[in-house]
């Protein structure tokens, strides 16, 4: 069933030209006017120095690179798992397609006849309202 995690089926799947494109949208985004002047003061603050030691000391500019590196590695790190995580679900939902397209049919239809008034379905006759009052 998880046959799926193979270094073949990632290749296939086209993964070195969706990594190309990925590469080139961040590259584009990172260099837009909107993000570019923020990074020195961003980078100085994650490294917890001035922005005026990242000109005169060396030692600064390491612990900077050191902190954006690691920053780097732990957020690529969240979006590799959130994508296999994805990869995983679709893959079980391509399991069991058969039977969600025939309950997702049916649960379709039901809605259709409840918004018809063929049926009720209680749950879906609730309401829930937040009161406010003026207190001017």
């Amino acid at each position: 069933m998880l046959d799926f995690i193979s270094a073949q089926t990632v290749l296939d799947a086209g993964l070195l030209v969706g990594m190309a494109v990925s590469l080139v949208a961040g590259l584009l985004s990172f260099l837009s006017p909107c993000v570019l002047p923020i990074a020195a003061p961003y980078l100085a603050y994650m490294g917890g120095v001035s922005v005026t030691d990242l000109d005169d000391n060396a030692a600064a500019r390491g612990k900077v690179m050191l902190a954006s590196v690691f920053f780097v590695m732990g957020l690529s790190t969240v979006f590799l798992f959130y994508g296999y995580a994805a990869s995983v679900i679709g893959e079980l939902y391509f399991a069991v397609s058969g039977w969600a397209n025939y309950v997702g049919g049916a649960l379709v239809i039901l809605f259709g006849l409840h918004f018809l008034h063929l049926i009720r379905i209680p749950l879906l006759q609730r309401e829930a309202r937040v009161e406010v009052k003026d207190q001017g």
